[in-house]
C-alpha cells in the first residue's frame, strides 16, 4: 500500500519486513530507504475477462437503463473515496447519459453521498448492488464509458486507479 508514515506502526512495520511487494512501481520509492528487496507485481487481468460471451452481454443489458442514452459505469465501493461534489456536477451537466454504479454503498456518514444516492438522486443515476466479479465484464461490455471520480484528497486515490485500466481494456 502507499503508506505516508504518519500513523503509528507504519515505520516499524516497514523496518521489520524481509521484502516489499508493490503493485505499482510508484510505490517503490517510498520503501527504498529501508534497504530491503522490492518485488513489483503489476495488476494482472486474465484474458478471459476481455472476451465476454455475446448472449450473456445481452442478458445483462436487460438489467440496465433502456432509454437509448449513453451509458457510463462505475464498479466499486461507494464510499468516502469518491468526490461527491464532482459527481453531482457530472449528473447535472451531462443529462444525455445514464450513470450506473455497481457495488456496496457505505455512505451512512457522508452527507453529500446521502443527498446524491438516497435523498435526491438525479434521474440519470442508477444503482445496482454488488454482483459477483465474474459477471462484471458483461456490465462493462454494455457500457459506453467508465468513470471513477475519486477524491484526490483521500490517501490512495491520487495514484493510477486500477478501474481505469479495466475500462480501457474493455474499449
Amino acid at each position: 500500500d502507499k503508506y505516508q508514515f504518519d500513523h503509528p506502526g507504519e515505520e516499524t512495520l516497514c523496518k521489520n519486513v524481509d521484502k516489499f511487494i508493490t503493485v505499482t512501481s510508484l510505490f517503490n520509492e517510498n520503501y527504498e530507504r529501508f534497504k530491503k528487496p522490492i518485488l513489483h507485481i503489476p495488476h494482472a487481468i486474465p484474458n478471459e475477462e476481455f472476451t465476454p460471451e455475446i448472449e450473456k452481454v445481452q442478458e445483462h443489458k436487460e438489467l440496465l437503463p433502456s432509454n437509448q442514452q449513453k451509458l457510463g459505469i462505475y464498479i466499486g465501493t461507494i464510499d468516502g473515496r469518491l468526490d461527491y461534489d464532482v459527481l453531482k456536477q457530472m449528473h447535472e451537466e451531462i443529462e444525455d447519459a445514464n450513470f450506473v454504479y455497481i457495488g456496496p454503498k457505505r455512505i451512512d456518514s457522508i452527507p453529500a453521498a446521502q443527498e446524491l444516492f438516497i435523498d435526491n438522486p438525479p434521474p440519470n443515476l442508477f444503482y445496482l448492488p454488488p454482483v459477483h466479479f465474474s459477471r462484471l465484464k458483461y456490465f462493462v461490455a454494455n457500457a459506453d464509458f467508465g468513470f471513477a471520480i475519486m477524491n484526490e484528497n483521500v490517501n490512495g486515490t491520487n495514484i493510477s486507479h486500477h478501474k481505469t485500466l479495466q475500462y480501457m481494456a474493455q474499449g
